[in-house]
C-alpha cells in the first residue's frame, strides 16, 4: 500500500467516526450521568479535533472535489428551472434559445432569446409575469 493510500483510508475511517460521533454525542444530553455538561464539551471539541485530523489526512483534492460535487447538485435546482422556463416557451408555441447565464450569490439570472408569433408572446409574458419564483422580467 502506497503512502497517500493509507493515509486517505485512515482519513476516511476517521471522518466516518466523527460522523458516527456527531449522531451519537447529542443523544448523552438525554441519559442521566453526572458531569454531563463538562463530558459533553470535552466531547465536542475531542470531536473537532478528529474532524480537523481527518480534513489534513484526506487532503485539499478530496475537500475540492466535494465542494464540486455539492455546487452540481446546487445547480441541478438552476437547470430544473431553465428546463421549466423552455417547456413554458414551447407550450406557447415560441422557440426559445438560451443565452447568457449569471450566478451571483442567490440571484441566478438567464438571457433568454425567443422567437415565434406576437400573440404568443403576449400570452407567454403574462404567464411569466405571474411566475413568483421570476423576481425580474425584462421583455
Amino acid at each position: 500500500m502506497t503512502n497517500q493510500s493509507i493515509r486517505k483510508k485512515t482519513g476516511l475511517i476517521l471522518l466516518g467516526f466523527v460522523l458516527l460521533y456527531w449522531i451519537t454525542v447529542p443523544i448523552l444530553s438525554f441519559m442521566d450521568i453526572s458531569h454531563k455538561a463538562w463530558i459533553i464539551s470535552a466531547l465536542v471539541v475531542i470531536g473537532e479535533i478528529i474532524f480537523v485530523i481527518a480534513i489534513a489526512l484526506l487532503g485539499k483534492e478530496y475537500w475540492g472535489n466535494i465542494k464540486k460535487q455539492l455546487a452540481d447538485f446546487l445547480n441541478q435546482k438552476n437547470n430544473l428551472k431553465i428546463e421549466r422556463n423552455k417547456a413554458i416557451f414551447r407550450e406557447h408555441h415560441l422557440r426559445p434559445m438560451l443565452g447568457k447565464q449569471i450566478k451571483q450569490g442567490n440571484l441566478f439570472t438567464v438571457t433568454w432569446r425567443v422567437q415565434g408569433a406576437a400573440k404568443n408572446h403576449n400570452v407567454c409574458s403574462k404567464v411569466l409575469l405571474n411566475d413568483k419564483s421570476i423576481t425580474e422580467l425584462v421583455l
